[in-house]
């Protein structure tokens, strides 16, 4: 489970779609899915101080996803053709 969040707390989901350009109702929920939105809205935000250290958030444009591709997954984990055991006959 994740939110996109702003100094306000939880963004709702609709804006979030309408900003990337999805246009899509929401699936139904069932009532456990809605109780948990429900608690959600009743937290404080910003998130009270637990006394633990808190990490401070990376700006939207630090994030990146990237996938390494099958030549550096291979380097990686070894190539499948070599990790083969043979036991194609069980």
């Amino acid at each position: 489970r994740s939110a996109i969040t702003d100094r306000n707390g939880i963004v709702n989901p609709a804006r979030v779609f309408a900003a990337v350009g999805l246009d899509q109702p929401s699936p139904e929920k069932p009532a456990w899915v809605q109780a948990w939105i429900d608690a959600d809205n009743t937290r404080p935000w910003p998130p009270e101080d637990d006394g633990l250290p808190q990490k401070a958030p990376l700006p939207a444009p630090d994030l990146s996803v990237s996938y390494p591709d099958r030549a550096e997954r291979e380097k990686i984990n070894g190539s499948r053709e070599k990790a083969h055991l043979g036991v194609d006959g069980l």
